[in-house]
């Protein structure tokens, strides 16, 4: 009977120090959770912010061949400064600046030398800046794309 007295705590101690254990392995896996909800969440802020900075590229590139075709031998601080706001390509995204650069005015494009239209063909070179800064989340993206446009030489 002097055993069975001198264990009479240890069942409740050994039950106590298994509660503690699941107590924390919980905790982890719920802190865990919430990081792993969190990065998710920013990952796709930072898509989405990606996703409409390359819109507006797109949108600058639709505009070649139109009235309002930005790549007319100068830059453009906004390619779509000539639309009313409610007719403007970007007019859905908030937060996005685009902007056209002519890079190199007339240059060599590239054509065989041996082609008889070699010396009347020239380049200019753009680069087209988009730039999405999400004022709500923080995702900031930036798409910069080359272009080259064929040009009758002087």
């Amino acid at each position: 009977m002097t055993g069975a007295r001198n264990q009479r705590g240890s069942t409740l101690f050994v039950t106590l120090v298994v509660l503690a254990l699941l107590m924390i392995l919980g905790t982890s896996t719920i802190t865990s959770s919430i990081v792993d909800v969190r990065i998710a969440g920013n990952t796709k802020e930072t898509f989405e912010s990606f996703q409409k900075a390359d819109a507006g590229v797109n949108a600058v590139v639709s505009l070649v061949g139109t009235a309002n075709d930005p790549f007319d031998g100068a830059s453009h601080a906004d390619p779509f400064a000539d639309f009313a706001a409610d007719e403007s390509p970007i007019k859905n995204i908030a937060d996005l600046t685009v902007s056209t650069t002519l890079t190199q005015s007339v240059g060599a494009c590239g054509r065989s030398e041996v082609a008889t239209s070699a010396s009347k063909v020239a380049c200019e070179f753009y680069e087209i800046n988009s730039n999405h800064a999400s004022t709500t989340s923080g995702a900031n993206n930036a798409v910069v794309q080359g272009m080259r446009r064929q040009v009758i030489a002087n």
